[in-house]
């Protein structure tokens, strides 16, 4: 079994760390802001790219965990599980 989470990056967190995506050693009870402490301790360019002055996900970024989406507020008991993979998607525009 793999023992890992898959974090998928698109546009400017892809080129800050220059890979689309990074894989993360997996432990129980490892929940979505977890994984986001992980990634920006990992990868500290990723902090202005992704999070705010407060050090939380800029609200116009969504997170999917295999094709389904999590809302913000539930990011401290999502619970992940080995072999998972979270979406990290930027914010749209259009005109």
């Amino acid at each position: 079994m793999n023992r890992a989470v898959f974090v998928k990056l698109f546009a400017f967190a892809r080129e800050s760390v220059g890979k689309a995506v990074i894989e993360l050693s997996f432990y129980e009870d490892m929940t979505i802001n977890d994984l986001l402490r992980r990634l920006k301790a990992k990868f500290p360019q990723l902090g202005p790219v992704l999070f705010n002055d407060n050090g939380n996900l800029k609200s116009d970024y969504s997170i999917f965990v295999n094709e389904i989406r999590v809302e913000k507020k539930q990011f401290d008991k999502y619970r992940l599980k080995p072999g998972d993979t979270v979406f990290v998607y930027p914010p749209v525009g259009g005109g």
